[in-house]
């Protein structure tokens, strides 16, 4: 039986599914891992499949901003399909969405940790839109503003992206399935002002919150608060909460796709 790790914060199938994520319609932003060009020997880059061809920008050491891009010795292929390496190199990983705060959130990727830091808690992805409604996914908590005790979402069954020795599998184990599906729902109160917040939201991939970039004051001594490392090959992003039927569909997309069998 497949294992997804999928996760509600309260208060606060490939070929005729082409052109959606498992038949599901309605992303902000659907990352996949593909060539720059027709050059599969060249450079690879996350591409936004979901119509407004969003970019991942990277800000180096110089504080210069472009599209990340990467060569193709830095690209690992699972299940024959590309994979971007994310290591803690780069300085800050960000997609500006253009619709939408996400107050509400449905964020499901896949992630492969590096096997030398599975025992490592790092930050995997997080979202920055309202003032004080940020949300952090590390490989083993879900975090919110400072007072919200961050949620250790695979602590019942282990199906997060680190490995603990209390975990259900060995660490053999943990390796060998390493590369995994992880589904995050997020839920806030909406805005309440006459005008609304008039804010979009940022995706920040494998930035931790000391970076001074976001709008929310996390408790850092609680997570592994340094950046992930680790392959991602796609990750997808919708603003609302998606149907129990929803969430199958794309997880069992992703999971054909990459060969995910745990």
């Amino acid at each position: 039986m497949r294992k997804f790790t999928s996760l509600l914060l309260l208060g606060f199938a490939i070929g005729s599914f082409a052109q959606t994520p498992g038949g599901v319609s309605g992303s902000e932003l659907w990352f996949k891992t593909a060539p720059l060009n027709s050059d599969l020997q060249g450079y690879y880059r996350w591409q936004d499949f979901s119509g407004d061809s969003i970019r991942l920008m990277l800000l180096d050491s110089r504080g210069v901003k472009s599209e990340l891009t990467l060569p193709n010795s830095s690209v690992h292929y699972f299940n024959f399909n590309p994979s971007l390496w994310l290591a803690d190199g780069f300085r800050s990983l960000s997609a500006s969405l253009k619709h939408g705060d996400l107050s509400q959130a449905t964020v499901i990727g896949v992630f492969a940790p590096e096997l030398a830091t599975i025992g490592k808690d790092m930050v995997v992805y997080a979202l920055d839109g309202r003032k004080g409604d940020g949300a952090i996914l590390s490989k083993d908590k879900a975090v919110r503003g400072r007072g919200v005790e961050p949620l250790d979402y695979g602590s019942a069954s282990g199906e997060d992206l680190l490995y603990q020795s209390s975990d259900s599998l060995s660490e053999n184990g943990f390796k060998e399935s390493a590369l995994r599906v992880v589904s995050y729902f997020k839920v806030s109160n909406p805005s309440t002002t006459l005008w609304g917040d008039n804010s979009n939201t940022t995706l920040f991939i494998g930035t931790p919150s000391t970076s001074g970039s976001f709008g929310t004051d996390f408790p850092t001594s609680l997570f592994g608060n340094a950046s992930i490392r680790g392959y991602a090959p796609e990750l997808i992003v919708f603003s609302r909460m998606l149907t129990p039927d929803e969430r199958r569909k794309v997880e069992s997309y992703l999971a054909v796709k990459y060969g995910i069998t745990n």
